[in-house]
């Protein structure tokens, strides 16, 4: 990147804020500010950057249409916009639990993520837009037999499901030793598609 452009960041969250500028700071990377916005909407910096990447962002808004909105608002004539996320309706668990492994993940994803097929409508949010797409990418993040990732995020996110009163803690410490025992047996299996688009801005 030339010396003379500069990265911003922004968040909702004034918290994650203060924790971006101190990492920033303690790494010595220059040229990178950030600022606090709703990304559904606000009246600052139209049309002023070249390129707007939001990663993992649009699955948790409450309306990614104004997200979307924003996206273009922000992004300068012919400025690109690219979106990354988890197409989460797609994610699978296999440890040898069906009824658990069917709702336990359903429950976490009410907790934490606001719309868990938004990756499959991008095409058709972005109809009557001011934009262009230009290309799409699809992976898979599978584990089989042993495993990280999913693990991790049953382990990290099944809590905040029970705090909400979405999922009873008894079936949840049943999956998790359902999960484990997967593991030591090398049985695992966990499996989620992620998406990225990449599109233009009309001139």
């Amino acid at each position: 990147m030339p010396c003379d452009r500069i990265t911003f960041g922004s968040d909702l969250s004034a918290t994650l804020i203060k924790a971006a500028r101190d990492i920033t700071a303690k790494s010595g990377l220059k040229n990178i500010e950030f600022y606090q916005a709703d990304g559904q909407g606000s009246d600052a910096h139209e049309g002023q950057y070249d390129l707007l990447l939001a990663h993992t962002v649009i699955s948790h808004v409450a309306n990614p249409v104004a997200f979307l909105h924003e996206a273009i608002r922000l992004t300068r004539p012919r400025g690109r916009i690219v979106l990354h996320d988890g197409d989460y309706a797609s994610m699978t668990f296999n440890t040898n639990t069906p009824e658990l492994d069917r709702k336990m993940p359903q429950l976490i994803l009410q907790a934490v993520v606001a719309n868990r097929y938004v990756m499959r409508e991008i095409p058709s949010l972005l109809r009557k837009s001011d934009v262009t797409m230009t290309h799409t990418i699809g992976d898979v993040v599978l584990e089989i037999g042993t495993g990280e990732y999913f693990p991790s995020l049953a382990k990290n996110y099944g809590p905040i499901a029970i705090s909400a009163g979405i999922a009873v803690q008894a079936e949840f410490d049943h999956w998790i030793e359902a999960i484990d025992r997967a593991l030591a047996e090398n049985t695992f299996f966990g499996s989620c598609n992620y998406v990225t688009y990449g599109m233009v801005r009309a001139s």
